[in-house]
């Protein structure tokens, strides 16, 4: 259970970092066009 829960922490931990890499490179992208 707790083994789980810490990867389930991570995945989530990923996605919001890949949402927030997202979001950054299209401000970026926006800026420079």
């Amino acid at each position: 259970m707790r083994i789980s829960r810490d990867i389930a922490i991570n995945i989530a931990r990923f996605y919001d970092f890949r949402k927030f890499i997202q979001k950054l490179g299209l401000i970026c992208f926006k800026q420079c066009s």
